[in-house]
């Protein structure tokens, strides 16, 4: 049983590999993929690159933004609640909680 799996591991690791190497006739880039210079596809390609990537930037700083501020507001805590951690809910109870 061990060399059918074997062979069908080999084959499924192979398969991919052969398959790509058959169709590289059709991996040919056109003239905007080769980078024809001054061309106004290639600089608009660029630009919309660009903006997408100044985008994703500040979309993940807001959110490393939000979690540093979550850690932050986590370990200071504001002085006018310092000592109530060590209330009981009757006591909090008659803070008005």
């Amino acid at each position: 049983m061990k060399p059918a799996r074997h062979r069908f591991r080999l084959l499924a690791a192979v398969a991919p590999v052969l398959a790509v190497l058959a169709m590289t006739h059709s991996a040919k880039a056109c003239a905007v993929c080769f980078g024809a210079q001054g061309d106004k596809t290639n600089e608009a390609i660029s630009m919309a690159i660009l903006t997408m990537l100044i985008l994703l930037v500040g979309v993940l700083g807001s959110f490393v933004g939000f979690f540093v501020y979550l850690c932050h507001r986590s370990t200071h805590t504001p002085r006018h609640l310092d000592g109530l951690d060590n209330l009981d809910y009757a006591d909090a109870r008659d803070l008005g909680a």
